[in-house]
């Protein structure tokens, strides 16, 4: 809490600075345009919802009892769906524009992370494929038609600062999507009277690591929504502007 203070009134004094200063390293007019901060915004959402990734290893190996090799195997849904669909996205962000494009990656998104949310005990190996499947085409969709529209947004003269942004909102994502998803993870586990301590997972019972999946997943899944929501008023202002 006092990191997130301190981070807080780091960044406030920074942009008072920035705002006087006649040459600024990061000018604070870009952020008026709602169409650039929008887009870095669900940048940002989405990567702390890639955080949720990293607790699928404890259903692989503690509740379906998996070996490491399969595990890793089994992990690779995601990045290979994702990077197939990266592709065909930049073609159809060409063809149609980025924001359909996008709003319908955050739409796979949310069935994604929803379906992730309803593995069982029981799921199959095609089960648990199936129902990662929508996250990874979703990612891939989304990513590049958002980008696209984060530089798209950005003056000219501003191209490096707003690169700039977009890894640093990946990078905040990351860093702050892990613990939020092992924060949810532990919530939802503990939340049975059976675990009353997260200082050993292996010894929880299967059926409270696979609640603490879903508590991690659901939530993702509103996170991703409010996403969703700001893709369609970007998709509106644009659609404004252009008329």
């Amino acid at each position: 809490l006092w990191l997130l203070s301190g981070a807080g009134l780091g960044l406030g004094l920074f942009m008072a600075v920035e705002r006087k200063s006649s040459e600024p390293m990061l000018n604070p007019r870009l952020f008026k345009n709602p169409l650039f901060s929008i887009n870095l915004l669900m940048g940002w959402l989405v990567f702390i919802v890639l955080g949720g990734t990293f607790t699928l290893p404890f259903y692989l190996e503690l509740v379906k009892g998996y070996p490491t090799e399969k595990v890793g195997l089994l992990m690779m849904v995601v990045p290979l769906s994702m990077g197939l669909f990266s592709i065909i996205a930049g073609t159809l962000s060409d063809r149609f524009g980025p924001r359909g494009i996008t709003l319908a990656g955050l739409l796979l998104l949310v069935l994604g992370c929803l379906s992730i949310g309803s593995l069982k005990v029981e799921t199959t190996v095609w089960g648990y494929i199936l129902r990662l499947l929508p996250f990874g085409l979703g990612l891939g969709l989304f990513q590049a038609p958002n980008n696209s529209a984060v530089m798209g947004a950005a003056p000219r003269e501003h191209l490096g600062v707003a690169s700039g942004l977009l890894a640093l909102s990946r990078t905040m994502g990351h860093t702050t999507g892990i613990p939020l998803a092992g924060v949810l993870f532990t919530t939802g586990m503990m939340a049975s009277d059976r675990v009353r301590s997260a200082a050993d997972l292996s010894q929880a019972p299967p059926q409270d690591l696979v609640n603490g999946l879903a508590a991690t997943f659901h939530t993702t899944a509103l996170m991703i929504a409010v996403a969703s929501v700001l893709a369609a008023l970007a998709f509106w202002l644009d659609r404004r502007r252009s008329t």
